[in-house]
């Protein structure tokens, strides 16, 4: 297994589009776990991942985007400080199934990397350019 070092290595390689891109995709992964009770230690995986993600992008993201980022974050911390107790409620965790799925479609929208040339979101560029 590789260490944090590398995976934040491997991961400061791609452009911020690719990182949000991966990012998303961690919160689409939590999304899609959420409607087991049993996922409980995968849900943290996630959530640790995401918010790793986060850290190691925000400080190169336009400000609107750090802002976003910032409240995501927030977010990713308060589920992850009581995840015993939403993952035994199956009530909370369709909450957290629902807004992580709304999280990881904003940030994938926000990443540009589903846009064509001309309708990239403000601020991004594509990969490999900039």
């Amino acid at each position: 297994m590789r260490s944090e070092k590398e995976i934040r290595q491997r991961y400061l390689r791609d452009p911020i589009s690719v990182r949000l891109g991966e990012l998303a995709s961690s919160l689409a992964g939590l999304e899609g776990i959420s409607s087991h009770p049993s996922n409980v230690g995968a849900a943290s995986c996630f959530l640790d991942e995401s918010r790793h993600f986060i850290l190691w992008t925000a400080h190169e993201a336009e400000p609107a985007l750090r802002t976003e980022l910032a409240e995501l974050a927030e977010q990713l911390n308060r589920w992850r400080s009581s995840i015993s107790e939403i993952w035994s409620d199956s009530e909370r965790r369709v909450t957290v199934q629902k807004e992580a799925g709304i999280w990881s479609r904003r940030i994938l929208d926000r990443s540009g990397l589903l846009q064509t040339e001309g309708t990239r979101a403000p601020g991004m560029t594509q990969v490999g350019e900039g």
